[in-house]
């Protein structure tokens, strides 16, 4: 084949075309498998918009693999030096919107070039790469823009290509945006919003998600935990009250207990909407790590004519290291109802559920509109293309919004992930995050994981049946399990790893009875019903092939609440007489012996009409395994002191003692500081309002003998 400048504009036009037609770096395999590691059950990202681009690539491709092929045939050189190459044509570089046909393109011996046109494929070219050596001999570099190209050297110096070392062009963004590489994420969540804004129906029955009762990030017997209204590090005890008109933090000093606690309203710097106004901010619990106090609470906001509501998670964080004088430090905000969080040594997730509203204004050049955004002192951060995912399960406008912040250096969020997909049932440990959707007769599940310091969305599946009690994992912490409710009135058992891949199952298993709830406890699973009888259980100890154990149903009593304390089963419940007046709160304490049952150990009652301070929350209870400690407020009705808090020892031997049964003075509401006591191995103490009460537990053993 004889080399003419005809044939050299052609093989220069087409290297110029291959350039202008780029697959995002996201499609690339290895991103796209980073990005989604299970497409099966992950198929929320999408790819239509790239096909197009993407074949005409691999056709350009071919022409210059078989222009190669002949020219080394034919012994003919490359690409000559720079003045025997035509000069590029205006536009015809990668930026270009319409590149002109080639002049000699039916001399061309592999046929016509594809017509593909990069701005009407849908695409925004990201990156300039060179095409690949086998069609150029050598990579080419660029020289100061991207329309104007250096041809490549002969084919015998072009052993060792050089880099290209021009910048990739940005892709156009939206005014407000940050860190945005790709438009395309931003595009289909506007579009969706768009859709949800049209069928009105969506909004309907948009219940806010909830965290479930058990295996969440309030279980106590986890090493992380949702914030309480009381912390300690060794060196101070805060605690976090609330009245009528405001919230107050208290941080008191171990080193001097008799010693006034320094009180504070918490600060923050929040973000300002535009036709809404602060309505209130209130603050819910507690996060301490070293000498950093972070408080956690909601501020709500109401539109100027009353019409919409909107809600934000609020962290206001401070320097401790002098007990007496806090400093506040910074606010971090992110959209959305506060629905769990758990704090992993000093590394919380907090997940928050946002709602777009029917009547919120939606603006595709305003990214916040139609997305859930972060604050740091409130200013608005947006998420990234990498930051945002849509479930394709999606059928309302609500977003679960994900935070990754580090607690000793609460002045920025670690990452944050803007999942498009409803949950209303959440399991947090350490590093997952498990979420669920029930239907009328199917379970949407969706795994996340936060490792270092990025958030990802693992995987998507669905099972048969509405989720009953929420998520709970096996103690050895490979694998999850989930229980439905099916439509034959029935009961199924999945067991999951923790990108949701079914490892084994049990479906309709017990047909025909009524099961209220299942309680995990190690690796069973028992079933009850309504009245709180035991059925049966499931040993799941091994994942691929759970075990039925037929066992006869056992009468456990009233129905009441229970935790684990060890290897054990603690329950609290309270105690009526005939009449149905409540006469006193008996804790029973099991001993798991299945495929046996459940075996009483010991039990007492705290008799009188009392009634545990916050029934609705597990982390009412002070469960301390390994001192064998439980400790709990109560409200005594027909005391003259309403708030006393009762301590507990515990041992198989001696059963429950009863250590301290102390009034407690309230001033005011600030009766949640008692909520819970703090044991640092030779002292217990218990926050009051004005200071601290400390007592010998050595003393309090001795007494109670």
């Amino acid at each position: 084949m004889k080399h003419t400048p005809e044939k050299d504009a052609l093989e220069q036009r087409i290297r110029e075309m291959a350039d202008s037609i780029k697959v995002p770096p996201s499609l690339e395999p290895e991103n796209f498998i980073k990005r989604l590691p299970d497409r099966r059950q992950a198929p929320m990202i999408r790819i239509r918009r790239y096909i197009p681009a993407a074949a005409a690539a691999a056709c350009l491709l071919v022409v210059l693999s078989g222009t190669f092929f002949l020219r080394e045939f034919s012994g003919d050189p490359m690409i000559q030096a720079e003045s025997s190459a035509p000069a590029s044509q205006a536009g015809s570089g990668p930026s270009s919107a319409e590149p002109s046909e080639p002049s000699a393109s039916d001399e061309d011996p592999q046929g016509s070039l594809p017509q593909q046109d990069p701005a009407n494929s849908g695409e925004t070219p990201e990156s300039t790469e060179t095409p690949p050596a086998e069609s150029s001999g050598g990579a080419a570099s660029d020289e100061g823009s991207a329309s104007s190209r250096q041809p490549e050297p002969p084919a015998s110096q072009a052993q060792s290509p050089e880099p290209s070392s021009a910048p990739a062009p940005e892709p156009s963004q939206p005014e407000d945006s940050l860190q945005q590489q790709d438009i395309s994420a931003y595009e289909d969540a506007y579009r969706a919003m768009l859709a949800f804004r049209q069928n009105s129906e969506v909004y309907e029955n948009n219940d806010i998600a909830v965290a479930s009762s058990r295996g969440t990030s309030v279980q106590l017997n986890r090493v992380g935990s949702a914030a309480l209204p009381v912390q300690q590090n060794g060196a101070v005890i805060c605690t976090l009250s609330s009245d009528a008109d405001a919230d107050t933090v208290r941080v008191y000093s171990m080193s001097n207990p008799q010693a006034p606690a320094s009180a504070f309203r918490p600060e923050y710097q929040l973000p300002v909407f535009n036709g809404m106004h602060l309505s209130s901010v209130s603050f819910s619990g507690l996060y301490l790590e070293k000498d950093t106090l972070t408080v956690v609470g909601t501020a709500y906001y109401w539109s100027d004519n009353g019409t919409r509501q909107r809600e934000v998670a609020v962290l206001s964080s401070y320097d401790i290291s002098n007990p007496q004088k806090p400093v506040y430090l910074s606010t971090l905000a992110q959209d959305g109802q506060l629905t769990a969080s758990y704090n992993q040594n000093g590394r919380l997730a907090l997940v928050t559920t946002y709602t777009v509203s029917p009547s919120q204004a939606l603006s595709e050049e305003h990214t916040s509109s139609y997305l859930p955004v972060c604050y740091v002192n409130g200013e608005e951060v947006l998420p990234s293309e990498e930051q945002i995912r849509i479930s394709a399960e999606a059928d309302a406008p609500v977003y679960t919004f994900i935070g990754l912040i580090d607690l000793r250096q609460p002045d920025e969020f670690q990452d944050i992930l803007s999942y498009l997909g409803k949950g209303d049932t959440f399991y947090l440990d350490e590093g997952q995050i498990y979420m669920a959707r029930s239907s009328q007769s199917q379970t949407c599940l969706t795994a996340f994981s936060y490792t270092g310091s990025r958030i990802r969305l693992e995987a998507e599946a669905t099972v048969d049946g509405v989720m009953m009690d929420g998520f709970s994992e096996n103690p050895n912490g490979r694998s999850i399990r989930v229980s439905v409710s099916t439509a034959q009135n029935s009961v199924s058992l999945y067991l999951l790893d923790k990108n949701l891949n079914m490892l084994g199952k049990m479906e309709n298993f017990i047909p025909d009875t009524n099961v209220s709830s299942v309680w995990y406890h190690g690796y069973f699973a028992h079933y009850l019903d309504a009245s709180g009888k035991f059925i049966c259980s499931v040993d799941c100890s091994m994942p691929r092939s759970p075990e039925f154990l037929n066992q006869t149903p056992q009468e456990m009593g009233d129905f009441g609440e229970y935790y684990e304390f060890g290897s054990q089963v603690l329950k609290v419940t309270p105690v009526y007489d005939e009449t149905g007046v409540q006469t006193g709160l008996q804790l029973i304490m099991y001993r798991d012996r299945t495929p046996v049952g459940f075996e009483e150990l010991h039990s007492v009652t705290l008799e009188g009409p009392v009634s545990l301070l916050g029934w609705d929350d597990p982390a009412s209870l002070y469960l301390d395994e390994e001192n064998g400690l439980i400790g709990f407020s109560v409200v005594d009705y027909g005391a003259e002191t309403p708030i006393r808090y009762v301590l507990y020892s515990y041992d198989s031997r001696n059963g429950f003692v009863k250590l301290l049964d102390q009034p407690m003075e309230t001033d005011g509401s600030q009766y949640l500081d008692y909520r819970t006591g703090i044991f640092d191995g030779e002292t217990f103490y218990l926050a009051a309002p004005d200071r601290m009460l400390s007592f010998d537990m050595a003393q309090l053993k001795a007494q109670a003998e």
